[in-house]
Order: structure tokens, then sequence, then C-alpha cells
């Protein structure tokens, strides 16, 4: 009857025991994303994950303490948030100090080692995708590594990313040696190159691959010449569900939010060192910045037609509407270009104005972000019907072998040939004369976009297409 008694007890105790220990374990978990509007996290170089408040930089209970069983954490860095599964992953030990790649439950307060990774060098940066199903990487190599969470398994992605005028991003990468990067809602990565001198964002459009690729564009937002706030490189970023960016300096331990001028606001000074170290925080915001135009021109390409060309950093919610003006004030509507059905991010668009005004014509264009955000982009001027204009033909189009380009009324100064995307494909100077051959059989088939400057500085586009 005793026995009974005490097993009854013993089940009874075993019972409340595990409601405690799963009532814990989502109170924790709650408490970890409890106001991700004010709430980040930081990892110590020694391992160690606080959470921090954005408003002023105060640091709040230690999530995780930098003591471990086993080896001791080495250059701890690549904090990311699972917000699905609850879980904080990072590299505990770094690349170069006998690597451990590992996640911590808080929950539970559980340390796992994980599969060793695919990168060839330590890493500054990790970021988690709002699905929680894959961590991504970019060693100090440059190299773009992607860690599945379900099956525990690393894949190497690319070494090799440039920007949209083809500039290599990766040397950046190598070149600056610290940062970090962070997904957004869309799916699009946004990467912080650093060095103490000078920083740069990039944002590489969704969806990443999850399969070794030959290369990625990953667009200019903000050029990598930027000088940092107080000569110390900004090692962590991380979200608000809002979209706006929070960066923390390695050295200095100073707290700052990128404002959509591009400018960088103080926010305060950690009170425990080196918590900038790395950032992660738990949201995906479907905003960060606004719209920013990649290029945009306005060519009087004769004194009756004038043609725009234009591209964004990221998709548009529509499309966009041209507007002109003959004094700079009084603004019309002259279109409206609908996003094609196959829109990426970097996508040129085109359109030609037909009898533009004599004089100056002023032009912009208005459209709106992913997240229904308006932006305008500058004014762009062309004066029309007060000179002569240089008429540029080209033959054949199509073509397949050698392109030629004649200029009847100014000699040839430069020929540069461009993919739909803006990439500069081929570039030949001209030495003397009105008209140029150029080589276009290595080019992909599809359509290009030819701009020839002249000797007297006017600039004209043509469009062709390589069979």
């Amino acid at each position: 009857m005793k026995t009974k008694f005490y097993i009854i007890r013993y089940t009874f105790f075993l019972i409340i025991f595990l409601w405690c220990m799963l009532f814990l374990r989502n109170s924790i978990n709650a408490q970890i994303c409890a106001n991700p509007s004010t709430i980040i996290y930081g990892l110590t170089g020694t391992g160690a994950i606080y959470p921090i408040d954005v408003t002023n930089a105060s640091i709040g209970t230690v999530v995780k303490s930098s003591s471990y069983s086993g080896n001791s954490p080495s250059k701890a860095n690549g904090l990311a948030y699972n917000n699905v599964n609850g879980k904080f992953y990072y590299f505990k030990r770094n690349v170069s100090n006998s690597q451990e790649f590992v996640s911590y439950d808080p929950a539970t307060a559980t340390v796992s080692i994980l599969a060793t990774s695919s990168c060839g060098d330590d890493i500054h940066t990790g970021c988690i995708t709002a699905d929680g199903l894959y961590y991504y990487t970019i060693d100090i190599d440059a190299n773009l590594n992607c860690y599945n969470i379900v099956n525990n398994t690393w894949t190497f992605i690319t070494a090799n990313m440039i920007d949209q005028s083809s500039n290599s991003v990766s040397d950046v990468i190598k070149s600056q040696n610290a940062g970090d990067i962070a997904f957004d809602g869309n799916g699009n990565l946004w990467i912080v190159t650093s060095d103490n001198s000078n920083y740069g964002v990039y944002k590489v459009a969704a969806p990443l691959p999850t399969t070794a690729t030959s290369g990625l564009t990953a667009y200019e937002m903000i050029a990598p010449s930027s000088s940092t706030p107080t000569g110390k490189s900004i090692a962590g970023i991380a979200f608000n569900p809002s979209g706006q960016i929070f960066m923390a300096t390695k050295n200095d331990n100073r707290l700052y939010r990128l404002e959509n001028n591009h400018s960088l606001t103080f926010l305060g000074t950690f009170s425990t060192s080196d918590v900038g170290n790395d950032l992660t925080s738990c949201a995906f915001p479907f905003g960060v910045l606004p719209v920013t135009w990649l290029k945009f021109d306005a060519i009087a390409r004769n004194s009756h037609n004038t043609e725009l060309t234009w591209q964004i950093a990221e998709k548009s919610q529509s499309g966009f509407t041209i507007q002109h003006s003959a004094n700079g004030v009084d603004w019309n509507q002259i279109g409206f270009i609908t996003i094609s059905d196959n829109d990426v991010e970097g996508q040129a668009y085109h359109f030609t104005h037909v009898n533009p005004v004599n004089g100056k014509n002023y032009y912009r264009i208005i459209t709106k972000s992913e997240s229904g955000k308006p932006s305008i982009s500058q004014i762009k001027v062309t004066e029309n019907g007060t000179k002569a204009f240089s008429t540029v033909s080209l033959w054949p189009n199509p073509v397949s072998g050698s392109l030629n380009v004649s200029s009847n009324e100014s000699q040839i100064n430069k020929v540069m040939i461009f993919d739909i995307s803006g990439r500069l494909q081929l570039e030949k100077v001209v030495t003397t004369g009105t008209q140029a051959s150029i080589d276009v059989s290595r080019l992909q088939k599809g359509s290009y976009i030819l701009t020839v400057i002249t000797k007297d500085g006017s600039k004209q586009v043509e469009k062709f297409v390589k069979q």
C-alpha cells in the first residue's frame, strides 16, 4: 500500500515537473521575442548572449553566459535567432580555432554542437531565413555558405558576388573584413561590409540559392566608401519590425540607427564590452530603407525624342509613373509603365517621350516600394530644339557577329554595351572616325543596350538583339 502511494506521488510530481518545464520553455521563448520593436540580441567574442534595448543601448539580463562545458569559446560570431524553434545559432569557436558551430536553446539552457561548416576561413556574419529552415554566413574570404537546419548539413554556395555595375562585392568583403548580414521578410539578404574607416550596404534579391551557383548580384544600397562614424568597424546589424537597421561598432561599444537618408544616429554606448561583436533580432520586416534608385538617365536622342532609362534596387509594388515639366515646378503625367511579369530587382525600364518642348525638359519617376512606401527619383533635365543632335545608326540588327555603329554628326569617342539589367558587357574606345565595329559574338542571346558617346560629349542610346 505504501509502495503504491509513493508511485502515485512520484507520478504526480513528475507530471507537475514536466508541466512546469513546458510552461518555462514557452515562457522563456515568449520572453526572448516579447518586444522585437525595442529588443535585439548581441553576442560577445567569449560566447555570451545579451538582450539590447535599442532605445538607449542598455543591456538586459544575460541569456547565455560565457560558461560552456567542453571547449571554451574562441572568437564567437555569426549569431542568428530562429523564430520557429526558438534557438540561437552561432559559431562558439570560429573556423580558424577548431570551429564549433552550435545551437543554444534558452528554454532548456542546452548547447548542441552541430555539423562542421563548409566555410574556408573565419566568419563575422550569420542569419536565418524567416521560415527557420536555413542559416547563411559569409566568411572573410567572401565565401557564401548555407546550413540546412533540418538536415544538419552545410553547402558552399558561391565565392563570386558582383554589384549592379559589375564591380566585385567579394573583393570589398575580403578587403574590409568585418560586417554582418540579415534577412528581411521578403527573403532578401542584406549585407553590411566594414573596416575601421568605411562601410557599405548591399542587398541580394530573394530567393537565395540553397545549392552551389556560379555567382550572385548584390545591389549596392550604400557605397562601401561611406565613412564609419568614429573610425571603428561596424560588426553587427539587426532589424526591428518597421525595417529600421541597427548597427553596432566592434571596438568602441556603440549602437547606431541607420536612417532613411543613410545617416547614422547614435543611440548609446554598451555597458557590456564587446556585446556589439555580432547582432540578431526576432524581426523580419517587409520594408527596409526607401527605394534606392540605381540609375535614372534622360537622353535627348534627337529633337523629337527623349529616352528615359531607370533601375531601382528592389521590386516596384505596381509600376512607374513618368512625369514631365517644362519649368521644373508644374508636373504632368506623360506615361505609366507596369512592372513586367518577370520583374527582378535591378531590371532596366525604358520610356520614350515623343515631341518634347523646345528648350529645357524636366523628368522624374514615381514608384512605390514592396511595402507601399512612395519614392520619387531625382530630376533629370534635357534641352531640345536648341542644337543639332548627332544621329547614330547601327547594323545589322539583330546581329550575330560584328555590330557596326555610325554617327553622321560627330566622331565617336566610346561605345558601351549593357545587358537589360544595366551591367556593362563590352566597352570600346574609338580613337578616330565616325564609325566603329564591335565583335559581339561572345555575348549570350538576348536584348542589349548600346550607348555611344561622341567627341562633342553627347550620349545616345540604341537597342539591339544578339542572335
